[in-house]
């Protein structure tokens, strides 16, 4: 059984929708990208995974469960974490109080998940006492990714970590990213940076208008020349 089975999606804002028919699986320990242009639909997907998006057709399940009829807040319970595009920590908060403030019992105790963060990302140990509001982009990134993983899930969806990073910095989080997977959590990511995507991830999907247009094992995609000419050269 797939981790997570999209069907036929259609989710938006208001009257306007944005997905329009999207199917694709995540299995267990799977590493999954989906690649598009700003304004394919890309953010639209993470968030209706997330239940941020209203879904208004097809079915979102995670396992045998029906995730579009959970409310948001039982993800965190089913072992789905998010890291949203912009980071979106909180500026006033230190670096540890950031990563508290997504820890959820039961499970380890709060110093081990702690000390697990601060073990994947060592700049954080080192700032875990400074407000997040004036870390460097690259270091607010890697603390948005550390509150996601510190609730430990089965599935990590995170939406266009590259953005606005130098990079140095995305190769570092994209390490994190392999290094995870191999540990068993599975990933899906929104991403534009197609070169690291590709060559990290396991299957990709493009994304055009709202639509999959192209899906396949990561390796392949990035040998396809429709691919490259609209993702690879550009990235």
């Amino acid at each position: 059984m797939s981790l997570l089975t999209i069907e036929s999606l259609r989710a938006g804002y208001g009257r306007s929708t944005v997905l329009h028919d999207v199917s694709l699986r995540v299995e267990p320990g799977e590493f999954v990208v989906v690649l598009g242009s700003n304004g394919a639909g890309k953010s639209t997907l993470m968030q209706a995974v997330m239940g941020l998006r209203p879904v208004t057709g097809g079915r979102l399940l995670l396992r045998d469960l029906d995730l579009a009829a959970q409310p948001v807040h039982a993800r965190v319970r089913h072992r789905i974490a998010y890291v949203p595009e912009g980071r979106r920590v909180f500026p006033a908060l230190t670096v540890e109080e950031n990563l508290i403030s997504a820890w959820r019992p039961p499970g380890r105790g709060q110093a081990a998940c702690l000390d697990a963060q601060y073990d994947l990302f060592e700049r954080l140990r080192e700032r875990r006492s400074q407000l997040a509001g004036t870390l460097s982009g690259g270091e607010q990134q890697m603390l948005a990714l550390a509150r996601a993983l510190i609730s430990e899930p089965e599935l990590l969806v995170a939406d266009e970590i590259s953005l606005g990073l130098a990079p140095m910095v995305v190769e570092e989080l994209f390490e994190v990213f392999a290094r995870l997977n191999r540990a068993g959590t599975a990933i899906l990511l929104a991403e534009q940076s197609a070169v690291l995507a590709l060559e990290f991830a396991t299957t990709a999907y493009v994304m055009e208008t709202g639509q999959i247009t192209l899906s396949g094992a990561a390796a392949d995609l990035a040998n396809d020349p429709r691919v490259a000419d609209a993702y690879l050269r550009m990235s």
